[in-house]
């Protein structure tokens, strides 16, 4: 007989009372139904009740029964186990094996001897006689410190129930594999206020069907879809235990998990070496909005090799429940005029009339930057995080609505990513689309990315962490990034389409991006930065090429910047002297650009610190054939006589007050080439075309 688990109306078949404790019991099936036999006290008296269920939805009222008692041993097959005072042992064949030296009770499921072991559940394989610790969702049930005991299994139907004491109520789980248990929880959001949507949030325009296609479902042997393993196409049923079960079962022949029939509610997931995970068209896998159930990402590729996601369906972070809401709604009407904040750098962008703080009021922050009384949120760092990876295909996806970084390809090596759609909410903070950290031979080919921070973002900070907090259980240095190609993507942003930066500490070269396409046309102001190439921490950022490129509603087209922030630290006292006088941006080369509605100059950068004299300069970059028309709006200028120099600040285009120039700004920097550049101002401009300030260009 097969149960439909989101009938189940609790995990609790039996909840404690002031009155009334449960304690030990059994379980059988028997006449199509479940017998189960407890013992329980109540006003100081205890007694022995029988109760039946055959759906487990609807129990009989218990009645009096007499105590059988547990049984000593187990017989399965050829397999005898049995336990004796505390010894838990498995016997086959002659041989003999101790399980276990500290059990209280047994029980067994699916190949599994399940032991309880001081207020918790070990499941011990009768094959390997390898031990995991279960998670039985026991905070949730009864709260941290919850003690688990006297567990019995009764196989019914496609499934195997395991009914068992949770301080004082009896509960019931099932599982299909013996080690990843269904707990019937339902999803509770943490913050259930925050999931407010608003017009512009998203990009209604998005077209899927020109990245998406449609993929027959595998079958046949070395396919596991989730279902069989109990996955409920429900959003309030937490089908977690049932994916780790498929996961686990398709890793033991580098088969596919096959998700298919709805939408799945789930927390933290990692996908293990040589699967294929599937989420077929119309389907979805979506984060839970109970911010407990988390550990550092929504979906994890660690530290394996030969992984795909693919499909045509979702992975939906429900990312709005994961911040406070937003200052201002999304703003859909253009703004009354052009005004960059002044410096010293600040960083909503006061005042309120400022550009900066038009787009930074309307984001959804996951801490309280408008002293409102929001909440500090700690969010899960990834939605989808590939970490010390090799051999990674990411293709035909969508991941949607993320809480934090969408896609980090972290410290991996030969990992693709195409045809992919990141549909984010474009407020929600520091949702970047793709980053690319610490990461060789990457490849990105025809995604559409429309998210709230960088679009695509390529990094090689020194550690794993990110907005100042370190992923758990994740340590050590990370590395350079080289070798990565990006073609035929499709960028909306508030913040920068393409960007090298901000963590900057060890060396970024060999990045090749052509033919993309940067806008922001339906909300404003528009993104950012377009092409941004920014080097703060001391490494040396080179062999950069950006080609046919087009913008419509980018603020500033491209933003060059090096700076000696160097928020990383030093190696040592040699390493610190060579970070001090700043990193390195050479040979970089921005051609067949096209940009039209900008709404501030370009910028070219380096920095000259007055305190101890030393000047940073960017030493090659060609900028060749390159066209920008202004929007056509009222500008508020107020140039200083000094252009702020932001020598340890977060690199950031609109962060330096005006300048002197409309269409480039070059300061501090050696051999630049700036060749057919043709740039159309706005009606009422007063400033020059291109302004060089201790700058060689030709």
């Amino acid at each position: 007989m097969e149960l439909d688990f989101t009938e189940f109306k609790a995990p609790f078949v039996f909840r404690r009372t002031e009155e009334t404790r449960y304690s030990q019991l059994t379980a059988q099936q028997k006449d199509g139904c479940i017998e189960l036999c407890f013992k329980a006290e109540a006003d100081g008296k205890e007694g022995t009740f029988l109760s039946r269920t055959k759906n487990l939805i609807r129990w009989t009222a218990p009645e009096s029964a007499a105590w059988a008692g547990r049984p000593d041993a187990i017989q399965i097959g050829n397999a005898t186990i049995s336990l004796k005072g505390k010894e838990l042992s498995l016997e086959e064949g002659g041989r003999r094996t101790v399980l276990s030296k500290s059990a209280q009770s047994f029980t067994a499921a699916c190949g599994h001897a399940i032991a309880e072991e001081e207020g918790r559940f070990v499941s011990y394989s009768l094959e390997d006689a390898s031990r995991v610790v279960l998670d039985m969702d026991e905070a949730h049930l009864a709260g941290e410190g919850a003690t688990l005991s006297s567990p019995f299994a009764v196989m019914f139907g496609s499934f195997t129930y395991l009914f068992y004491i949770i301080d004082g109520s009896i509960a019931v789980a099932a599982t299909a594999d013996g080690v990843n248990f269904i707990s019937f929880m339902r999803d509770k959001p943490t913050y259930p206020e925050n999931g407010t949507i608003y017009e512009g949030d998203y990009y209604r325009p998005l077209p899927f069907h020109e990245y998406i296609h449609h993929e027959d479902i595998p079958t046949g042997e070395g396919v596991f879809d989730v279902r069989s393993f109990g996955a409920v196409p429900s959003m309030m049923f937490l089908s977690t235990p049932a994916f780790r079960a498929a996961f686990a079962a398709a890793a033991k022949c580098r088969g596919t998990v096959v998700v298919d029939g709805g939408y799945y509610c789930v927390s933290t997931l990692i996908i293990p070496s040589g699967i294929t995970l599937f989420i077929a068209e119309g389907s979805a896998i979506v984060a839970s909005r109970d911010l407990s159930r988390f550990r550092n990402m929504m979906i994890g590729c660690i530290d394996a090799e030969d992984v795909t996601i693919r499909g045509g369906g979702k992975i939906i972070g429900n990312g709005e429940y994961f911040v406070n809401l937003p200052h201002w709604r999304p703003r859909l009407e253009p703004l009354d005029y052009i005004k960059l904040p002044p410096v010293p750098y600040d960083s909503m962008g006061y005042p309120v009339d400022s550009m900066r703080y038009a787009y930074r009021a309307r984001i959804r922050y996951a801490f309280d930057p408008y002293g409102t009384g929001g909440e500090e949120i700690p969010r899960p760092l990834n939605n989808v995080w590939i970490r010390g990876s090799r051999n990674v295909l990411i293709e035909n996806i969508v991941i949607e609505d993320s809480f934090e970084w969408t896609l980090n390809l972290e410290f991996s090596r030969n990992v693709t990513v195409r045809d992919v759609v990141i549909n984010d909410n474009r407020h929600v903070a520091n949702t970047d689309g793709i980053d690319i950290t610490s990461s060789i031979d990457v490849d990105i080919d025809h995604c559409f990315i429309s998210c709230a921070d960088d679009g695509i973002c390529i990094k090689a900070p020194r550690y794993q962490e990110h907005d100042d907090r370190q992923a758990e259980g994740v340590s050590g240095d990370l590395g350079p990034t080289e070798n990565v190609r990006i073609r035929n993507c499709t960028v909306l942003t508030v913040m920068n389409s393409f960007k090298i930066g901000t963590g900057t500490f060890y060396d970024v070269k060999n990045i090749d991006v052509s033919d993309c396409t940067f806008m922001f046309p339906d909300i404003y102001p528009g993104s950012t930065s377009g092409i941004a190439v920014e080097c703060a921490d001391g490494c040396t950022v080179s062999d950069v090429t950006v080609r046919n490129i087009r913008m419509d509603s980018v603020c500033c087209p491209i933003f060059i910047m090096l700076n000696r922030r160097n928020c990383d630290g030093f190696l040592d006292a040699e390493d610190e002297k060579r970070r001090r006088n700043g990193g390195h941006i050479n040979n970089v080369l921005i051609e067949n650009v096209e940009a039209k509605k900008a709404e501030m100059p370009s910028i070219i950068t380096g920095f000259h610190d007055k305190t101890d004299g030393v000047t940073g300069y960017i030493d090659g970059v060609t900028i060749r054939n390159y066209t920008c028309r202004y929007a056509e709006d009222r500008e508020v200028l107020d140039i200083k006589d000094e252009i702020h120099e932001s020598i340890t600040d977060y690199p950031e285009s609109n962060s330096f007050g005006d300048v002197p120039a409309y269409g480039i700004y070059v300061r501090h920097a050696k051999n630049i080439v700036l060749e057919d550049v043709s740039i159309e101002a706005r009606s009422m401009n007063t400033r020059e075309c291109i302004v060089c300030s201790d700058a060689e260009v030709r």
